[in-house]
């Protein structure tokens, strides 16, 4: 999981995998289903729109538990 910074009030979390998908909608209840798929190097990656928020539950949590 990796998070980006699009402006002050927009984040971007990228998911590698349906595993860390799940583990996202854990730490954060989704609202909004849209969601950006790219293909770098043939591997399927989804990015969702999150909130400043919802990218402090992420650093929380996910960066504790994961390194």
């Amino acid at each position: 999981m990796e998070l980006f910074k699009g402006n002050h009030k927009i984040w971007f979390v990228i998911v590698e995998n349906a595993a860390e998908k799940r583990q996202l909608f854990e730490l954060i209840p989704k609202r909004n289903t849209a969601v950006y798929y790219y293909h770098p190097n043939g591997k399927k990656r989804e990015q969702f729109v999150i909130t400043p928020e919802e990218a402090d539950i992420i650093n929380k949590n996910w960066r504790h538990v994961h390194g």
